[in-house]
């Protein structure tokens, strides 16, 4: 971690106890560098195959949703065919996460 000091000396900050933290100055550069950080982690997500818990496929990154409230990902056919079924089988209340343990 000390090569963290070297390279961004503005960004990180090392304490008495020789933890390391990360801080800002105000909240519009802290909003900027994570808007880049989820950029650059899409970018790169996207780019790489995936398995999809559904459909048990291999596709690009691009093909996928992440669900906010756990984070899993499945591809968009497999999403958009689970919420169908539901919501025809008149089960719109018990939409959620396809992964059983979630």
């Amino acid at each position: 971690m000390p090569e963290l000091l070297e390279q961004f000396p503005d960004d990180f900050v090392q304490d008495q106890d020789g933890n390391i933290r990360l801080e800002y100055n105000n909240v519009k550069q802290l909003e900027i560098d994570c808007e880049q950080a989820q950029s650059a982690f899409k970018r790169s997500f996207d780019s790489e195959e995936h398995y999809c818990e559904i459909c048990t496929r291999s596709l690009l990154g691009d093909k996928f949703t992440f669900l906010s409230s756990c984070e899993h990902f499945f591809c968009q056919d497999c999403l958009k065919d689970m919420i169908v079924t539901k919501i025809n089988e008149g089960q719109i209340k018990l939409i959620k996460c396809a992964i059983a343990s979630c």
